[in-house]
């Protein structure tokens, strides 16, 4: 038996297949910088992140874009996405506070309704707070 290799078309599979597929680059680019990755859902997070040797495991959700989520708050907890060919790793709280800082997202309806804000595009402002987050790829 022969495998095929098609590059495979994101927008025809799942929802879930979809965050599958982000974890499985986004581990094999973190693998290079010695963390390992452990895919275990929940209703937060997708996986589990520790670098080797270390005890500490942070917990980690795969999004399609910057997003904050409500219960997300006080919870230590990481979100990872892409954005330009480029991955973003960051601590939510951390990230969603320094972002309230140059926008006013708290106020949209979103988050005041359905508790999240998500990022279709994001301004020069929030590029510049980012850029210590990015996984340099390895070339």
């Amino acid at each position: 038996m022969v495998l095929k290799f098609e590059k495979t078309d994101r927008a025809a599979v799942s929802d879930d297949e979809r965050q599958h597929l982000r974890f499985q680059e986004v581990s094999a680019l973190l693998g290079e910088y010695g963390y390992l990755t452990t895919w275990n859902p929940n209703k937060l997070t997708h996986f589990s992140l520790r670098h080797v040797g270390a005890e500490q495991e942070n917990r980690v959700r795969v999004s399609g874009r910057l997003m904050f989520r409500k219960d997300m708050l006080e919870q230590n907890l990481w979100l990872v996405f892409p954005y330009h060919d480029e991955w973003y790793l960051v601590p939510h709280d951390e990230a969603a506070q320094a972002v309230a800082q140059t926008m006013t997202y708290q106020t949209s309806e979103s988050w005041r309704d359905a508790g999240a804000y998500s990022f279709g595009k994001l301004s020069t402002e929030i590029m510049v707070i980012l850029k210590m987050y990015i996984v340099p790829a390895q070339k």
